[in-house]
């Protein structure tokens, strides 16, 4: 088994998050998938560690949680709807690295916290596929 990093590393700020470019990184994770089925055929494992703790609490602008949203629970959510059937095929594992915040909270990161938790709703509806 290879590990393969998509390479999707973004320089990341809460300041001036409407920024995000989603449509870019949809775009570099449907390439990179595209590319790993061509060159592979097949995904083993899915691993997500992808993750902000952004510090976003409710007295913060919407835009700023919006862009937590989409780093830490979007770009999952991509990756797995173009690696899905590749991952059923094969019968693979799906990782995702999440904190104790997905199940209690955390104080000042209402984002990285919701988004977590999101996490485990997207992996669990895999299943019902």
């Amino acid at each position: 088994m290879r590990l393969i990093n998509l390479g999707l590393k973004e320089k990341v700020t809460v300041v001036g998050a409407a920024e995000i470019n989603a449509l870019f990184v949809i775009r570099q994770i449907e390439t990179a998938v595209k590319t790993i089925k061509e060159k592979y055929g097949r995904v083993d494992a899915l691993i997500n560690n992808v993750s902000i703790i952004d510090g976003i609490g409710l007295n913060t602008c919407i835009d700023n949680l919006v862009y937590s949203l989409k780093l830490n629970m979007v770009c999952f959510f991509t990756i797995l709807k173009y690696c899905l059937p590749m991952i059923k095929k094969a019968n693979s594992n799906i990782l995702n690295i999440v904190s104790k915040a997905a199940q209690t909270g955390q104080g000042n990161a209402s984002g990285y916290a919701s988004s977590k938790r999101g996490l485990f709703s997207l992996q669990e509806n895999r299943y019902l596929i």
